[in-house]
């Protein structure tokens, strides 16, 4: 009974081995064409190197075309040259795949009639498998290939390549010369740009060669990551223009600054020409989304138009090492110049819709110390405040004060048929007044003479014109001013109390509209 067993194993085992069809290696597919009757060798057992050669091969399994697999059987063929040449420390471009890929290639489509430099093709193997269902018949290939590298070649590839590797190491040594004279004369930008080459020279050689007997490549690049780590931890940045408002589909009034210099020793040193790129971080708008540094070390970028009514919205500003080092998007930067990236401010501003486009009407009665007030100092900083948030006011026409008390004591009809007359909507209307409070003050268990004192009280009310009723009111009654006399104590005091009740104001009016 084991003897039979052993034989039953033993034929599953062959049949396996040899592709046969007592049962498939893929369920559904049987084996139905092979380009020859026995699998080569080199198929499943990487072939030798030779005195003269050395082999490599290349495979693609479940190729819908015969043309497509031996294609891609050369590709992965071609990369395994391609990293054995990386093995043997040789600097590799993607230039040098795409020529041996394309050499063989030719060699498929001409089957071996094409003339090489290098690599050849030595041997191709392919296998035809066939699915059938109920629906339709598929096939696949299975392709492999055998290719050959002269071992004179790979020597001569060698020695061009360390050749290569000594002349880039030697031109990243003058670059890091360049860079330190820049630095030393105030060019920090230009000192930058220069160590950059020196490490992409550098990043291109992948095996270690000595151009005297102090510098070899890697001892070159630790120093030139050291230098720049030293240059980059003095710079600093500096942000302006965090804080402002905007109204939606509107521009912020001032720029945005960033800033930048090399701090040496106490004296700081503008960084000039280094690129700066701005861009929304959250919200949305349009800007300047690219700039430089001036010859103050200063980058400017104006947003012309805010999308967004957010609070608050974030704009980023910093130096864009792309276009600093000229590399595309999907080029590997130096970690050390990645640093760079630190370097950056954030500035925050809050957006608002745009407000509804009532007109506004002010009135305010203003006595100092029982006389008239002219100009109004209370309804001119009223106006002031209003103007800045972006509300209009009414520049013609004027309420008298006899009108004004009329409404202050309720009169509806009236305040509705001066808004049909003077074209307003809303109208802030109220009274100020002052106080003398005297010139003493007691210290020391004594009252001591001391400059006039006056007190000023306001009382705003903002009345909608249509209906006449009162939709908010702002007070204030503890402000008080000193000065060189009654009269200018009673104007700073009143003054005073028109900013602050202007914010107060400003409180209330910004939900309503």
């Amino acid at each position: 009974m084991r003897s039979v067993f052993k034989v039953t194993i033993g034929i599953l085992a062959i049949s396996l081995i040899s592709g046969c069809a007592l049962f498939s290696l893929r369920p559904g597919w049987k084996l139905v064409e092979r380009s020859q009757k026995k699998k080569p060798d080199w198929v499943t057992r990487e072939k030798e190197a030779d005195e003269k050669f050395l082999y490599f091969s290349g495979m693609r399994t479940e190729a819908r075309r015969l043309e497509d697999g031996e294609s891609d059987a050369v590709k992965n063929a071609a990369r395994k040259i391609v990293e054995y040449f990386g093995q043997e420390g040789i600097i590799l471009y993607e230039k040098k795949r795409t020529e041996i890929e394309t050499e063989l290639l030719d060699q498929v489509k001409f089957k071996g009639a094409a003339a090489v430099r290098a690599a050849k093709l030595q041997e191709m193997y392919y296998e035809k498998w066939q699915s059938t269902t109920k629906d339709r018949v598929r096939f696949s290939y299975d392709v492999y290939v055998l290719i050959r590298y002269p071992i004179k070649e790979l020597e001569k590839e060698k020695a061009a390549q360390r050749k290569k590797a000594i002349e880039l190491t030697k031109g990243a040594l003058a670059l890091s010369q360049n860079a330190r004279r820049a630095l030393a004369q105030g060019r920090v930008r230009e000192s930058i740009s220069q160590y950059a080459k020196a490490l992409d020279f550098l990043s291109r050689v992948s095996i270690l060669v000595e151009i005297s007997p102090e510098v070899n490549n890697e001892t070159l690049k630790a120093k030139i990551r050291s230098d720049l780590e030293g240059i980059i931890s003095k710079m600093k940045t500096e942000g302006k223009g965090s804080g402002q408002e905007a109204i939606v589909k509107k521009p912020l009034r001032q720029p945005l600054i960033l800033e930048v210099s090399y701090q040496e020793k106490e004296k700081p040193i503008p960084v000039r020409g280094l690129p700066v790129s701005f861009e929304f971080v959250k919200g949305e708008g349009s800007l300047r989304t690219l700039t430089r540094t001036n010859n103050n070390g200063v980058a400017s970028c104006r947003v012309w138009r805010v999308d967004s009514s957010l609070k608050p919205n974030v704009i980023e500003g910093r130096i864009d090492i792309r276009r600093l080092l000229g590399k595309k998007k999907d080029e590997e930067i130096d970690k050390t110049l990645l640093k760079l990236a630190g370097l950056k401010e954030r500035y925050t501003f809050n957006s608002y819709l745009p407000r509804e486009k009532k007109v506004f009407l002010v009135k305010v009665i203003e006595r100092n110390l029982k006389e008239k007030v002219t100009p109004s100092l209370v309804q001119g900083e009223i106006e002031k405040w209003l103007i800045d948030d972006d509300y209009q006011l009414k520049k013609k026409g004027e309420i008298t004060d006899s009108q004004a008390r009329e409404i202050l004591r309720g009169n509806k009809t009236l305040i509705q048929n001066l808004g049909r007359e003077l074209g307003f909507d809303v109208l802030v209307i109220g009274q100020a007044r002052t106080e003398y409070m005297g010139s003493t003050i007691p210290m020391y268990g004594k009252e001591m003479e001391f400059v006039p004192c006056c007190r000023a009280s306001v009382s705003i009310k903002v009345m909608e014109a249509q209906s006449g009723r009162m939709i908010a009111s702002v007070s204030e009654g503890r402000i008080k001013e000193f000065g060189r006399t009654k009269e200018e104590a009673g104007e700073k005091a009143l003054k005073k109390a028109g900013e602050k009740i202007s914010q107060s104001l400003l409180n209330q009016l910004d939900p309503l509209f």
